[in-house]
Formats: structure tokens, sequence, C-alpha cells
């Protein structure tokens, strides 16, 4: 018999067990990240239970309007569950999920699936039980990967600016003092798009130092500035490697810093056996605006695209 059990700190080893274990358990919803900006959300992660034990998790808060959104703070907010579970299991889960969210007056279920991308043995029979329960499709962003079994294909004007930064001896390395980085990426969001970073300086510094082994700042240097000139935040989801922010200054942008900087990370992704070179969404509004110049650029380093859905169930 399987019940739910609303997440509390109490469950914490037991949340992060399970997410350890899950074939789709990325470092994005270990609590010690989730729990970075509990103060944003009201937090109703769920932990399905079955003979004592916890057999699947769903990330999840609910909004203002009783929505239960699996997650509105995380990229993705999928089912987490245990590799014995095959498709029946899920749709047993899935409907015990609906028949708490009724009981609990929630106004309806959305849900940001996991793209396989992103999953170390990818599944989507959560997608199909979806279809089953009557959940429709509501978001569609449209995001960028590299797969690495091959080189991939840079245009001639990416190959030249690689080239201009080589030649003006740009150098990269791993970066600790996240101050620098930081400061250049708001101020280019600000500039450029009006928009400021998801994360606070001092979260990133958070997080970063909570998942070293999952989160990297990387920055390139011009003729041995002691400021960088451009750079990126990675994350390290298993067998995909993806550019969480990425900025530039002027004088980087100029000489191809950038660009150099994401050559050598796709270079080395392929080299540690990575499967895909991740660069994110380029769109706004669950999908219904798309930035063609953001899109091309990664287009630009032989990228090919990929989707982030969202599903919704109303109650």
């Amino acid at each position: 018999m399987i019940s739910i059990e609303k997440y509390e700190p109490a469950r914490h080893a037991d949340w992060n067990r399970l997410v350890k274990l899950a074939p789709n358990g990325l470092f994005l919803f270990d609590r010690n990240y989730m729990d970075y900006h509990a103060d944003r959300f009201t937090d109703h992660s769920l932990l399905f239970i079955e003979d004592g034990q916890p057999i699947a998790l769903l990330p999840a808060n609910i909004d203002n309007a009783r929505n239960l959104v699996s997650h509105g703070g995380l990229t993705f907010g999928s089912l987490i569950r245990t590799p014995k579970l095959r498709s029946r299991n899920i749709q047993a889960l899935f409907d015990k999920l609906i028949e708490y969210s009724e009981a609990q007056s929630f106004a309806s279920i959305a849900y940001k699936a996991i793209p396989p991308a992103f999953q170390d043995r990818p599944t989507e029979d959560d997608l199909y039980a979806l279809h089953r329960c009557g959940f429709n499709l509501i978001g569609r962003g449209l995001s960028s990967i590299i797969p690495l079994d091959q080189p991939p294909k840079y245009s001639k004007g990416r190959k030249w600016s690689i080239g201009r930064a080589s030649k003006h001896g740009v150098s990269i390395r791993s970066d600790d003092q996240i101050g620098p980085f930081y400061d250049i990426l708001k101020g280019r969001l600000g500039t450029k798009y009006s928009t400021k970073p998801t994360h606070s300086k001092d979260e990133l510094a958070l997080l970063t130092s909570r998942f070293p082994n999952n989160i990297q700042i990387s920055c390139a240097y011009f003729d041995n500035a002691p400021e960088p000139c451009a750079g990126v935040t990675l994350y390290d989801y298993g067998r995909t490697l993806h550019t969480q922010y990425m900025t530039t200054t002027d004088e980087g942008r100029d000489i191809g810093a950038l660009d150099f900087l994401i050559d050598h990370h796709i270079s080395e992704a392929r080299r540690l056996g990575k499967v895909f070179f991740s660069f994110g969404i380029s769109t706004e509004k669950q999908g219904a605006t798309l930035n063609p110049g953001l899109v091309q650029q990664k287009e630009s380093f032989g990228a090919k695209a990929v989707v982030h859905d969202i599903y919704k169930l109303t109650l």
C-alpha cells in the first residue's frame, strides 16, 4: 500500500539517500541545494512511502493560488524514484498524487519534466503516466545541447573568434573568488537584458561551497590582468555538463574570450567522457518567447535543440 507524506526536516537523510540512488536523481534535488531558497517558496515536497520506506520523491512547492508546482525554484521538478520501479508503478504513483492533491484542495498540479539528457538512465514513463492522467502541455522551453560522441562543428565565425582569443594570449583558470565573476555577470544581465541572476552572490557562494564537485566557476583572463574578462558557471549533472551562467566584459567580447572559454570546456567535457554539453534554454514565458540571437550563438557551436516541457492538470 502506497501512502504520501509531506516532506519534513526529519526526513532529510531519507530524502537525500533516495536522490543518490535514483536514475534521475540530480544534485539539484539534494535538500542542501533545494533549501538554499526556502524563504522564497512554500515547500510542499512529497515522499511516496511503501512498507515504511520512501520509494519516490516529488520536489514541490505550493503557490499563492494553491497550485502544487514541481518545482518553482528548480530547472526541473520531476518524480524521483528508486531504480526498481516499473512503468505500472509510476502510473500508480501519479494516481496517488492526484488523490492526495484533491484531498489537499490544490487547484492544479504543474510538472516540469527532466529531459532525457539530464538523466543517468533516461526514462520517460512519467510522461506516459501524465498523458493517461489527463495532464496538458502548457509550456515548452527551447534548450540547446551538443552531443559529444564526435567533435562539434563550429561556425566559421566561432572558429575565428576562438583563434583571436588564442592569439591575444587569453588564459583560463578555475576561480574560487566569486565576486569578480558575479559583478561582471550582474552588470551584463542588467545592461543587456534588464534582468539579474537567479542566484545572489551569497547564494552562489553557498552552493559552490556545498557542492564543489558539481558547481565550478571558470574564468578567462587577458594578458595576466587581475580581473577576468569572461566567465562561466558550470553545473556537472553526470552525463551532462551544463552552463548555468555565461558572461563577458566588452573587452572580452572583442577578443573572443567567452568563446575561447566555452571551447575549452567543451573539449574538457569530451575528454572526461561526458555525453552532452548543455547551454540551457533560450526562451521566456514558458517558451512563448524565443531569443533568436541567443539560440543562434549556441547553434554556432554545433548545438542542437531539445525541449524542457511543463505539464499541468487542473483539479
